[in-house]
């Protein structure tokens, strides 16, 4: 009675106080210890009775065996078990439950399925408890099994057999047992069950039958906040996130909306970002006096950080009454992600203050922050704090790490951290490999992966397409295929992400066959596949294959985006294929892409290449203003057609405008300069650059070689380039030898050759400078001595760069090259250009003789005269510079054919008109 009343104390004080003991007092004192969860008491009346060797019934061993569950205490329950067994009470069915329960608790199946089949007689209790343990330990195909043994043993399940056989479905998502089950609970007549129609519910909606599950819910005559919580849980589980918040205004009607149901709905509105239903949810729960529960308000946080509410966040943040660890993560992130990192620092000092512990989450924050940062003196000091947290070992945190001192700079330290780590995941080793990489050192980073290969890691995605991308750098095709053929061997070749590589990797270093090869063998390739195949070619003047892969992949119904038309226009613009270009760029509007930065510079060029300024300014017009890369593209242009007015107009006006020139500027402000033979304000501007401690480059400095050089300075412009830091300036070098070509020096032209030999043997270049050193030759009439230079190149076997010119007639490109005989009216062209000639030679022209008819150029100039009509302009693109011959063809032909010709070659956009250039002969 005391017991039973709460009096424990008194009721023990009596126990004791009894002369005599029986069965039924000690059994009462142990159920009355295990009430109060006093089990180590409980079982210490057991010891006693057992020492007392007194006769201990059932009851006393289900209690001793209770009192062993709860202790956890698995070894004594089964010496237990032995004494059960020794007093032969092993048939005894509450005996038997409760040692099936105590080994199910255990994980020990075996011995509750033999503790199952010694029982004479099973009830549902026995059964279920074996089942359940089978899904505690994920073996729900067994649990089924053991479910057909119990029917046929003559068991009836209860609701409880049916709930724990509907989780097993919803755990294997096994829908058509499920359903199975589900009819036999409604023949079982427990289908208004509220328990087992949760269980359904939810089984429903794991399985992604939500039309089920919402149909089970309706047919019940009331619901409470359970059934709710697994209708809206589904729902937000298969990504439904909005429906889920359809249903806020049926739970207020229905006084349904529970705390628990308040935080469903949160995450929906998280899951989605939908601020104003999230906001209204907190009203709601104000309302309710929710808005203090700790679970709610983290939430909330993220949900208001995750949106950029980051006053909001704060407010419910200082209002909340308790606050654990999760809470200033959720809020710290918020500031990380949005760029508040010294508050996000600011809120770690506070975090301290208040003895709150950070983990691992919080430190990976932290840590991201000093990363984006660049701030490596407060990652080693959060490094410090991780140590003091004894969170060092944590990979994820290593990892932090580790990424933090490769993008801060200190390799040491990263290198010494990854050296002792435990066991490196596979994002260790990749941050390493990206940390070498970045560091210049690609050799490294290519022996790392082979140490992560060897050391058994299993790389994923991100690894592989981070080695290839490192291949394209500096490594050759033999390192792209050996990375190739692992990807092959983990069966990885039809990855989305990793086949895009491949392609773009292939392509780059211009192995066209196997970029081709792979992209053919991707079962789905979608714009990024596209894009890295366009750009290649593009990127290797193959501009032909680049248009016909652009019109494949719309066919195909990929729609092109900003970074297709990019690379097309970049192609349009090196063939000076001017009406394609419109025609492209009308596609582009039409199809209501963004004019960004990119595809703005990306057009400004082409129209540049193509001889149409207006078109260009007008595009410049439409830019994004706070973007300096349409700025560059236009100061590049007005360089290109020797603009220099218009160049310095734009240069002052970006300046005056707030706008910071970058390397790039300054490099198409210097090239106008050397253009237009400006050499006092040239060399003004790298002075200035040199002043105000502006970074110069070998770009830079090779300019103002031109500049110097082309205005026939060339002891300045040798001494520049013999001072310069940069090694194996071949750029420099060849700039200062083509303007000794064009001023007849022919001694400093030696001098320069000879530097260019030296060089060549290092970088094995092509073998442009014995071009012009045989025309330097030529034009000092010192025949013996081009005709040496020419032999003397063709004994080298390097490469020559083969010259091609491009003409776009009637939509059409057409491609010459050199001495081409391939074109089908390549007859008429001849006599064109025989013509020509005669008249020309009449009017004190004198052509070269080993240029006449066979320069790529003139074949194009003669190609669109016969086919267009009389007073259009033609437009040609070469790629490399124009010969003095064809420049001063382009001149004659200008005046006799009273046409506008645009030739636009790797130096120039070149405009006769009248007999003469734009480029005033400044070439």
């Amino acid at each position: 009675m005391y017991a039973k009343y709460g009096s424990l104390e008194t009721a023990c004080i009596m126990f004791d106080k009894l002369l005599r003991h029986d069965m039924v007092t000690w059994g009462t004192m142990m159920s009355v210890n295990i009430d109060h969860g006093r089990f180590d008491e409980a079982l210490s009346l057991y010891y006693h009775l057992e020492d007392e060797k007194l006769g201990i019934n059932s009851v006393i061993y289900a209690l001793a065996i209770k009192a062993c569950i709860e202790l956890d205490l698995p070894e004594e329950a089964q010496r237990i078990h032995v004494s059960i067994v020794e007093c032969g009470l092993e048939s005894n069915l509450l005996l038997g439950n409760r040692l099936i329960n105590m080994y199910v608790r255990t994980g020990n199946l075996d011995d509750a399925l033999v503790v199952l089949f010694q029982l004479p007689m099973r009830d549902v209790a026995s059964w279920n408890s074996l089942i359940e343990g089978y899904i505690q330990l994920g073996l729900s195909y067994q649990a089924i099994h053991m479910f057909e043994l119990m029917q046929l043993d003559g068991c009836t399940p209860d609701s409880v057999s049916y709930i724990t056989m509907v989780k097993a479905c919803s755990s294997i998502q096994d829908l058509k047992q499920g359903a199975s089950y589900h009819l036999l609970i409604v023949k079982a007549g427990l289908d208004s069950d509220l328990y087992v129609c949760c269980t359904l519910v939810d089984m429903y909606m794991k399985c992604g039958k939500l039309d089920d599950g919402r149909k089970v819910f309706n047919n019940m005559s009331r619901h409470d906040n359970i059934l709710w919580g697994s209708l809206i849980a589904g729902y937000i589980e298969q990504g439904r996130s909005h429906e889920a918040l359809n249903f806020l205004e049926q739970l207020q009607r229905e006084g349904h909306l529970s705390l628990s149901t308040m935080i469903s709905l949160l995450i929906a509105c998280s899951n989605i970002q939908s601020v104003e239903q999230g906001q209204r949810l907190h009203s709601l729960a104000v309302k309710y006096m929710y808005d203090d529960d700790l679970y709610f308000c983290n939430i909330l946080i993220k949900l208001y950080t995750e949106s950029g509410l980051l006053e909001d966040a704060q407010k419910v943040f200082d209002e909340m009454s308790k606050r654990d660890v999760v809470t200033w993560t959720e809020l710290i992130s918020g500031y990380i992600e949005h760029g508040h990192y010294e508050t996000a620092l600011l809120h770690y000092e506070q975090m301290q203050q208040e003895s709150i512990r950070p983990n691992h989450v919080t430190f990976c924050y932290l840590l991201r922050s000093c990363t984006e940062n660049r701030k490596l003196d407060k990652g080693i000091f959060i490094h410090s704090h991780v140590i003091e947290c004894g969170l060092e070992l944590n990979i994820s945190v290593c990892n932090s790490l580790l990424n933090m001192y490769s993008i801060c700079g200190s390799m040491e330290d990263a290198l010494h951290l990854f050296n002792r780590l435990q066991a490196p995941d596979v994002v260790s080793w990749s941050i390493l490999i990206r940390c070498c990489s970045q560091h210049g050192l690609i050799g490294e980073a290519f022996k790392v992966f082979e140490e992560m290969c060897l050391s058994g890691i299993e790389l994923d995605e991100a690894t592989y397409v981070c080695i290839l991308q490192i291949c394209s750098q500096r490594l050759g095709l033999e390192q792209v295929k050996d990375v190739h053929n692992l990807i092959i061997d983990e069966g990885l070749e039809s990855n989305l992400s990793i086949g895009n590589t491949l392609v773009d990797v292939y392509a780059k270093i211009g192995n066209f066959e196997d970029a081709q090869s792979v992209f053919d063998r991707l079962s789905h390739r979608d714009v990024v596949t596209w894009n890295a195949l366009i750009a290649a070619h593009s990127a290797h003047a193959h501009h032909q294959k680049a248009l016909l892969l652009f019109e494949t992949m719309q066919q195909e119904g990929v729609e092109p985006n900003e970074v297709t038309f990019v690379s097309i226009f970049k192609s349009c613009s090196d063939m000076s294929a001017l009406s394609k270009g419109k025609k492209i760029h009308s596609l582009f509007l039409k199809k209501g892409l963004q004019l960004d930065a990119f595809s703005c510079s990306a057009l400004i060029d082409m129209y540049m290449s193509c001889g149409s300024l207006e078109d260009a300014q007008a595009i410049f017009e439409c830019s994004p203003v706070q973007q300096i890369a349409p700025w560059n593209a236009l100061l590049a242009g007005y360089a290109q057609h020797n603009q220099y007015q218009l160049a310095l107009e734009c240069f002052e006006e970006l300046c005056h405008g707030g706008m910071q020139p970058n390397d790039i500027t300054h490099m198409s402000f210097l090239s106008c300069c050397s253009h237009a033979g400006q050499i006092d304000c040239g060399v003004r501007h790298f002075k200035h650059m040199r002043d105000v401690g502006i970074n110069i480059t070998i770009e830079h400095c090779n300019l103002v070689v031109g500049l110097l050089s082309h205005a026939a300075l060339f002891d300045e412009a040798e001494d520049m380039l013999e001072c310069l830091q940069f090694p194996a300036n071949i750029v420099g070098w060849t700039s200062f030898l083509a303007a000794c070509r064009k001023h007849g020096n022919v001694e400093s032209g030696r001098r320069c050759f000879n530097v260019l030999s030296l060089l060549d043997k290092l970088e094995k270049t092509d073998t442009c400078y014995y071009s012009l050193m045989a025309s330097i030759y030529k034009k000092a009439g010192m025949w013996d001595n081009a005709e040496s230079m020419d032999d003397l190149r063709k004994s080298t076997n390097l490469w020559k760069k083969p010259a091609k010119s491009y003409i776009e007639v009637n939509d059409t490109i057409h491609e010459f090259t050199v001495a081409d005989s391939e074109h089908d009216r390549i007859n008429d062209i001849s006599a064109k250009l025989k013509s020509l000639s005669l008249i020309m030679r009449e009017d004190g022209y004198t052509p070269y003789l080993d240029s006449e008819f066979n320069h790529s150029e003139k074949l194009a100039i003669a190609f669109g005269l016969i086919s267009q009509p009389a007073g259009t302009t033609i437009r040609v693109v070469k790629n490399l510079r124009v010969c003095d011959d064809c420049h001063d063809a382009a001149k004659a032909i200008s005046k006799l054919e009273l046409r506008e010709i645009i030739i636009k070659d790797s130096y120039h956009v070149h405009r006769f008109r009248h007999g003469s250039c734009s480029c005033k002969d400044f070439r």
